[in-house]
């Protein structure tokens, strides 16, 4: 079951045919690292952090830090929220974590670069910007998106920066933050 959840969260199809217990075993640490990774590391409150023009290249860093630690509805590391691309890169797409000619070091980084953002997502590459405000959506993305902006909210909502972001406070969308 895990490593049936693992390829839907890497958007990856499942082929019961072609899996093998070897595939199955290599899910079997990463499982272990995820029941235990909430006991070991429980969410801390986030303080506060400065956020200008002199800082604010440190400031983006140390919030994909945070997120990378904070895991959302599906388990996923919540920085894949923020990452740059919107949609999987389908020409070069990498074959997945721990097989020969894999770029992905780890499952985590896989399913960062990997966690669907928009649902039924059809490759025009037409309307990027209306996209990245309307979606379509993944329904999972949603719930994540709103984590995120509570976290990026405690961290930079006392900063003047935050006024250029405050219009986003009803939609609570952490991507566009």
């Amino acid at each position: 079951m895990f490593y049936a959840k693992h390829l839907d969260r890497t958007q990856r199809p499942f082929d019961l045919v072609g899996t093998t217990l070897e595939k199955i075993n290599a899910f079997k640490d990463q499982k272990k690292l995820e029941r235990d990774w909430l006991k070991q590391n429980p969410e801390h409150k986030t303080e506060p952090m400065a956020l200008d023009g002199q800082r604010a290249a440190m400031a983006f860093d140390q919030a994909v830090t945070i997120l990378r630690r904070i895991w959302g509805a599906t388990g996923v590391p919540l920085s894949y929220v923020v990452r740059h691309k919107l949609v999987l890169d389908q020409e070069n797409d990498n074959p997945p974590c721990g097989e020969a000619e894999s770029n992905y070091l780890t499952y985590d980084e896989e399913m960062v670069a990997r966690a669907p953002i928009l649902k039924d997502f059809e490759y025009d590459t037409t309307n990027w910007e209306e996209k990245e405000k309307m979606g379509p959506f993944h329904p999972v993305f949603l719930a994540d998106t709103k984590k995120v902006w509570l976290i990026l909210h405690a961290l930079w909502s006392t900063t003047r920066a935050w006024t250029h972001v405050k219009t986003l406070d009803k939609a609570q969308n952490g991507r566009q933050v």
